[in-house]
Order: structure tokens, then sequence, then C-alpha cells
């Protein structure tokens, strides 16, 4: 029977490993005179050869150069000042307002609302919500604003936030 490369070498790994098991078992005996054992010699066949490593550099790609070329941005609202009066309900009756709001690149970068409320109630929810919503209208975009109540002003807020839905038709 023929032995395969693979098998000549099993053995030749196993008789070197016998031959360390005898050299350890020497070093642990109580003889002091050394040992020498004789591995036996073999060989050892490959039958395809593995790669070969390329001297030839690799290729690397280019960077693409930055762009210099503005990238267009489209904003759904046009800039602008749009103003307009807004009615709103209130228990003693409708009231209006009015709004102003300037746009640049959909963000809310000022706005005014003037008080032209007829009742008391009103006109008092109306003056509140004037001293402190530009707080939190100005710097945020239209489209993302979500009031429901500035200054415990709810109907007033309610108002103003109608007329920025008519403002955001009118931009777009």
């Amino acid at each position: 029977m023929q032995s395969t490369s693979i098998e000549k070498y099993l053995r030749s790994v196993g008789a070197v490993m016998m031959a360390g098991l005898v050299l350890v078992g020497a070093g642990c005996s109580n003889n002091t005179a050394p040992v020498a054992v004789q591995p036996t010699q073999s060989t050892v066949v490959v039958t395809e050869p593995g790669p070969v490593p390329s001297t030839e550099p690799i290729p690397v790609p280019a960077k693409p150069a930055p762009s210099t070329t503005p990238i267009a941005v489209k904003y759904t609202y046009k800039n602008g000042t749009y103003s307009l009066t807004q009615s709103y309900f209130t228990p003693g009756g409708p009231e209006d307002m009015g709004v102003s709001v300037t746009l640049k690149n959909d963000v809310i970068t000022g706005a005014t609302v003037t008080n032209e409320a007829k009742g008391g109630t009103a006109i008092q929810y109306q003056n509140l919500f004037i001293q402190s919503f530009k707080s939190v209208v100005v710097g945020q975009k239209i489209q993302d604003l979500n009031l429901s109540r500035v200054s415990g002003a709810s109907l007033t807020t309610g108002g103003f936030t109608a007329a920025l839905a008519k403002i955001m038709t009118k931009a777009s």
C-alpha cells in the first residue's frame, strides 16, 4: 500500500513528538547522563504550490477632488414677511389679533402680534401672549412649530397657530 504525502507528514510529526517526550522524560529521571535521541528524517511533499506574492505595486484609487459647486438647497416656503388679521373664538365671542411673521429659509426670523381684542379677558390674554411668544417662535422652522399654550393663553395661542397655517399656505 502506498502512503500519501499527508500520512508521511503525520508520521514525521509523530516521530518528532516522540523524540520530545523522550528528552522531557530524560530530564525528569534521576540519571545524570544525558540521553541523545536522533529523530528520523522524513520528506514532506507539497502537491500544489501556494500563491506567489506579487511584486507589482497595488494601485490605490485616487480621492475625488472636493466639489466647489455649491449645493442647491430647496426650501419649502418663500422668504418674506407675511401679515394678516386672525380671528379666533373665546367664551366672550370672536376676537381678532394681528400677526406678522418674517421667514428666511423656512425659519421664523421675526414675529409680531398686535392686540386687537375687544373683550377684557381676551385683551389680558393677548397681552400675556405678546410678552412671551417670541422666545418660543423666533429661530424655529415654521413647519416644526407646534404650540399649545403660551403664558396660559391657550385660545390666543390657538389663534396664532391658525395664523401660522395661513401664512404657510401663502408662503408655499
